[in-house]
């Protein structure tokens, strides 16, 4: 190595405690020099303890050659890419002396290691803890969505409230945070992303190491609290993950959990498949969940089986029409189990403990919602969301919206005004709570017909409406302001409460209509 000082990028993950020795580190089948042509080499010991793990002169022939062969008669013969993977692996002390090891990877070198031994959030923490608020660039959120799918997106700029001011919503949780901080003399880009650290600054490569034992110190210091990126935390104690793995298996198996399967992150994905979970009688048309619902049906698992079943089975994407990535289901489950100790998340196949100052006063926003006076009847055995809002509407004196749908002029789209309206200005949107995806439909609707409803923004809106009810003109005439107007959360569902996820969303609804200052109440309506 050349002792000079140029700009170095490097890619840093901390690895678990379960890593003992170097090659711990990496997928089995390149622990074995020799055996994959790994070459092992170790760094010298001036510089610190670790070794570099090589895989170099690998080959891949690309999609289109045989297509270009062809077309020009095998005149041009195109060879094979060549490639390398590299990791460097150092080994350093915590405050406690015991070892830990760090891994820097070039080119391919992330595909060598075994991405169960990542400690999951130490990006993004150790950046979170680094980057000043002045000095934040970038930022990435992840939002929980009650379909229980992952949307991430970027907020890119400086802002003055930094990290905070780039969260939006109790729903969002920060994945990955870009900046700059200043250690001593030289400034040093950190971008975090869950378990990938990236650090770029000017300095000589021998200082890599003690960068690390700095990154590593960081991490695991407790004084620092970085609220935002801590609501999640990893649920790090194997007995713990087995003991809710084993309640996980329980519920699913015996339908009593409102659980999803998704693609982690955000992509554009042309399709996605299941494969080693299909058996004979099951359709492969079918949604991840109704495939595991129909394997359970079908083979009856015990919990040991299922989980099982769950590492086996692999979810497959397809992008760009043409490359494949595909992961373990289990890597895909989004769920939720209150355990002895807390309330735990499932998401991205790692399970979470929700912080309890959080999931308190994420409670507390739920509960204070007002439950409406209206007496609304039990639904009927086997009746149909339609012919329950034309009931309801009939006992309470309120008219069912036979407008479905409104086409705005000012860009919003189709809207669905809502289900039920009462003479004292309430509004019901009406949903069967049986799942999260029921749910997410719901809080939509009513947002987006409430932006719509708010005084003086689309008066062709409240005309409709009010053409549809046949109530007077001043019930809903341009003059009313929001704050006479009820939007009611009107659900269908056995007990009267609502998933984690779905009370995420639900509460950051309800502060949107409240700073517009609409009314919102809750109904329950007993399904059978």
């Amino acid at each position: 190595m050349v002792n000079k000082n140029k700009s170095h990028s490097i890619s840093i993950r901390l690895h678990n405690t379960d890593v003992k020795k170097y090659e711990d580190v990496l997928k089995l089948q390149y622990q074995k020099e020799g055996k994959t042509l790994v070459k092992v080499i170790a760094i010298p010991k001036s510089i610190g303890n670790g070794k570099v793990f090589a895989l170099t002169n690998q080959s891949s022939t690309p999609t289109w050659k045989s297509e270009v062969e062809e077309l020009t008669g095998n005149r041009i013969k195109i060879p094979d890419n060549t490639y390398s993977k590299v990791v460097i692996v150092v080994k350093l002390k915590d405050r406690s002396r015991k070892d830990r090891f760090l891994s820097i990877s070039y080119g391919y070198g992330e595909s060598l290691l075994d991405n169960s031994k990542f400690v999951t959030d130490f990006g993004k923490l150790v950046a979170a803890k680094k980057v000043s608020p002045d000095k934040v660039s970038s930022a990435k959120t992840m939002q929980v969505k009650e379909d229980i799918t992952q949307n991430q997106k970027q907020n890119v700029g400086v802002s003055s409230q930094g990290i905070k001011g780039l969260v939006k919503s109790s729903s969002e949780f920060l994945t990955s945070v870009s900046g700059y901080f200043s250690r001593g003399p030289t400034e040093t880009k950190l971008t975090g992303s869950n378990e990938l650290l990236r650090a770029k600054r000017s300095m000589p490569l021998t200082e890599v190491i003690n960068d690390l034992q700095y990154y590593l110190d960081e991490y695991l210091d407790k004084k620092i609290k970085i609220k935002i990126a801590s609501n999640l935390s990893q649920v790090k104690p194997k007995k713990t993950k087995d003991e809710l793995d084993q309640k996980l298996a329980e519920a699913i198996i015996n339908d009593k959990l409102d659980f999803g399967v998704a693609w982690p992150g955000y992509e554009e994905i042309d399709n996605l498949t299941v494969i080693n979970l299909l058996g004979k009688g099951i359709k492969p048309n079918l949604e991840p969940v109704q495939q595991l619902r129909q394997y359970i049906i079908q083979k009856k698992p015990t919990c040991k089986t299922f989980l099982n079943k769950l590492q086996t089975a692999r979810i497959v994407i397809t992008k760009n029409q043409a490359e494949q990535s595909d992961l373990q289901l289990y890597k895909c489950l989004f769920a939720e189990i209150s355990g002895k100790n807390g309330f735990y998340l499932l998401y991205n196949g790692v399970w979470y403990t929700v912080d309890n100052n959080f999931y308190n006063e994420m409670w507390q926003n739920f509960k204070s919602v007002p439950v409406s006076p209206l007496k609304l009847p039990a639904i009927k055995k086997g009746e149909t969301e339609t012919a329950y809002n034309k009931r309801a509407a009939s006992e309470i004196d309120a008219k069912e919206l036979h407008l479905s749908t409104y086409k705005s002029t000012i860009g919003r789209g189709t809207i669905e005004p809502a289900d039920i309206v009462t003479p004292n200005r309430e509004f019901l949107y009406v949903k069967k709570g049986l799942s999260s995806a029921m749910l997410s439909h719901l809080f939509e609707q009513a947002a987006v017909a409430a932006d719509l409803l708010s005084q003086h923004v689309d008066p062709k809106f409240r005309k409709k409406i009010l053409s549809e009810t046949n109530f007077s003109e001043e019930f809903l005439d341009n003059e009313v302001p929001n704050s006479q107007i009820t939007i009611v959360f009107v659900i269908i569902r056995k007990t009267k409460t609502l998933p984690f996820f779905s009370i995420l969303s639900f509460v950051d609804t309800v502060k949107h209509l409240r700073i517009m200052s609409f009314k919102v109440q809750i109904a329950w309506v007993s399904y059978y």
